[in-house]
């Protein structure tokens, strides 16, 4: 009983803490909330069985997603002409869907790296981002690597695209819960910080780098607005 009762704490926490994901994300730009979010995931998840951190993703990924993408009940209530209910159940479906990337991405390093999933999550869980943006025609909202655009993280960008800047916000997550769990331990510890160290130095070296060059070439633009009244955007 005591040990459900842990498991649904865990539950509860990880839908709050992705109820915070968008904030993550523009118009907020709280880039720093990816990290503290990612990490706080990874320790609930640590220390428990395949199942349990499967759940602990998916209450996460419901979360982050209900909170994100509730909007999409406006446009389908006013432009398809669904019912408040029935348009707030089709977006509860979809955050549903995509909860259960998250959950496999810590079932799997629970269940193959259960000894060192620490340093298999970053990995496996923008491998999971990827899946979800090309599975089934994909859907790549509230992706980690857009969190970062206006921080140093983002200089990964130009090199590595957005999933290459995902990793690494995923993965400097990682490095500050390895830090804090072997604190005492020098050696761990400095290789922690390096790691991190080297993570923003990359970003903060690439962000320097003038990666485009104009071409003294005219471009020709034409802009096509759709006929949908401003009165009837939905928003």
């Amino acid at each position: 009983m005591k040990k459900g009762l842990r498991l649904r704490w865990r539950w509860g926490l990880a839908v709050a803490l992705g109820a915070c994901w968008p904030l993550a994300f523009a118009p907020f730009d709280l880039s720093f909330l990816a990290i503290v979010l990612l990490l706080a995931l990874f320790w609930l998840s640590d220390a428990v069985t395949p199942s349990a951190a499967a759940t602990i993703g998916f209450a996460f990924g419901f979360g982050a997603f209900a909170a994100g993408i509730y909007w999409l009940a406006i446009p389908l209530h006013n432009f398809a002409h669904m019912s408040w209910l029935l348009s707030a159940g089709a977006v509860a479906l979809l955050a549903l869907y995509c909860a259960i990337y998250p959950a496999l991405s810590l079932w799997v390093a629970a269940k193959w790296w259960a000894h060192s999933r620490l340093f298999a999550l970053p990995f496996l869980w923008i491998g999971a981002e990827w899946l979800r943006a090309h599975l089934f025609t994909g859907f790549p909202w509230l992706a980690t690597g857009y969190s970062q655009t206006w921080s140093l993280l983002g200089g990964w960008a130009p090199l590595l695209g957005q999933y290459g800047v995902g990793l690494a916000t995923a993965g400097v997550a990682a490095l500050i819960l390895f830090l804090i769990r072997h604190r005492a331990n020098r050696r761990k510890a400095a290789a922690a910080i390096g790691g991190i160290v080297l993570l923003y130095t990359g970003a903060a070296f690439s962000q320097d780098i003038h990666w485009t060059a104009r071409m003294h070439k005219q471009l020709t633009v034409r802009l096509i607005q759709g006929d949908v009244p401003v009165t009837e955007n939905g928003m």
